[in-house]
């Protein structure tokens, strides 16, 4: 390998790590949802309203009206990926340990999300139907 090229490739990885931190960094906050859909079928209004997402540094929480924020994955994110992808280590619940594949994109202030059931594929498209196991959000960050 020429000399170069191992200070080139550690310039990009540092670039695509740089990258993926600013990303975070958008993440980061309160976020209340605007629409929720899973297996092709819309979430109630009122379950909607009462739920929020938080995002701690790697952290995702929900929460219900009152209720204390639980954890429920850690997450990373690829800014890079043709479809931007956000991968979810689920902490609690049923399928504590379990990865669950998604994929995540700015359209003004909301930030959609769609993600698979664990142990599934990838979705590919910014939808669900019946039977997918995918959820599908739209949220709008709290002031």
């Amino acid at each position: 390998m020429k000399p170069h090229v191992p200070f080139l490739l550690t310039a990009l990885l540092l670039l695509a790590a740089d990258d993926a931190k600013k990303e975070q960094d958008k993440f980061q906050g309160t976020w209340k949802p605007v629409s929720a859909e899973r297996n092709g079928e819309k979430a109630a209004p009122e379950a909607v309203e009462k739920l929020r997402v938080l995002f701690a540094g790697d952290k995702l929480s929900m929460k219900d009206s009152d209720q204390a924020a639980r954890e429920v994955a850690t997450f990373k994110l690829d800014p890079a990926a043709k479809i931007k992808t956000i991968d979810l280590m689920l902490t609690s619940g049923p399928e504590k340990g379990k990865a669950s594949l998604g994929i995540y994109a700015w359209d003004g202030d909301n930030l959609k999300l769609c993600i698979a059931k664990p142990g599934s594929d990838r979705p590919t498209e910014f939808a669900t139907k019946t039977g997918s196991e995918q959820l599908l959000l739209v949220l709008k960050k709290e002031k």
